[in-house]
């Protein structure tokens, strides 16, 4: 079996999980010395027909090394299980190219498997992963007690001036590669531009200046909460009454240092820390002695 994850910290999970099933997966991530002779013993008894298991977990940056594709062109097919897990990153072109058509068993697993407006995604990842077979929805994991029950209160936030004026730019450009489309497909350089254009509208709203003096009027005179989780935008964002040319930092930035300031004890979780480091923050959060852990 090969199991395919997007980012390292997901893969290290898979490995720990599977350990509670006896298996000894090969973490194919990091150095090309920490995995690549293993896997290639695996793949050896494969194909002698050894009756044996055995397992890779990779991430999808190794996935299509040379080292990594040469060694899974080689698994014959009706041995090879391909899990993709939050498979919606195998729609793009970049990763649907290494992922092995000669694999007879498949299966996708993903949160958000429809692009809501990317149709060539979508027919990439149908394409190799057949159509959606099963669903469990957040209502079936809070009935099951997968999750914890919560309520939804959005607060609205306006985007400035400045912010509102760059929408519209992204916007408009964004209309006239579809007019210059016509509404077909989208592919190629087109795509790529739109991709992009999407990303920065995401990133514009996600790190909007206005959302942190709410943040702050809804946390001011109250004590922190333990086993709190604030989630953060990937981009960046100014102070709401800095100017054009005003210095920006990003987000996950400036609400740990707004936490902070608000006496919450604070500690980031994201791709950036260590596995080691991860695990003291998580043990610290269980301890209370974290109380909000800020991510992406």
């Amino acid at each position: 079996a090969v199991i395919a994850v997007p980012y390292q910290a997901l893969a290290d999970q898979w490995c720990e999980e599977l350990e509670a099933f006896n298996i000894n997966a090969i973490p194919c991530y990091r150095s090309l010395s920490v995995w690549h002779s293993r896997l290639s013993e695996a793949v050896e008894r494969v194909v002698q027909k050894a009756p044996t298991f055995s397992c890779a977990v990779v991430v999808n940056q190794t996935m299509g090394s040379p080292e990594f594709q040469a060694l899974l062109r080689r698994i014959p097919g009706e041995s090879l299980f391909w899990i993709g897990d939050e498979c919606h990153h195998h729609g793009s072109e970049a990763y649907s190219k290494y992922l092995p058509i000669h694999a007879n068993f498949r299966i996708g697993l993903s949160a958000t498997p429809e692009h809501y407006l990317d149709e060539a995604r979508n027919n990439r990842l149908v394409e190799y992963y057949g159509p959606i077979a099963f669903r469990y929805t957040l209502q079936d994991a809070i009935r099951d007690e997968i999750l914890t029950p919560y309520d939804y209160y959005p607060h609205p936030v306006e985007l400035t001036t400045e912010e509102t004026e760059e929408f519209c730019e992204i916007a408009d450009k964004i209309a006239k590669i579809y007019a210059s489309n016509q509404g077909s497909d989208t592919s190629g350089k087109a795509s790529d531009g739109l991709n992009e254009l999407y990303s920065r509208r995401a990133r514009l709203v996600g790190g909007a200046a206005n959302k942190l003096p709410l943040l702050k009027d809804i946390l001011s005179n109250k004590p922190p909460v333990p086993l709190t989780l604030f989630y953060c935008s990937a981009g960046s964002s100014k102070e709401p009454n800095a100017s054009s040319g005003g210095s920006s930092r990003r987000h996950i930035e400036a609400a740990s240092q707004l936490l902070r300031e608000l006496s919450w004890k604070t500690s980031a979780f994201t791709a950036n820390e260590s596995k080691p480091q991860r695990a003291a923050i998580l043990e610290a959060f269980k301890n209370r002695s974290i109380d909000v852990l800020v991510a992406i």
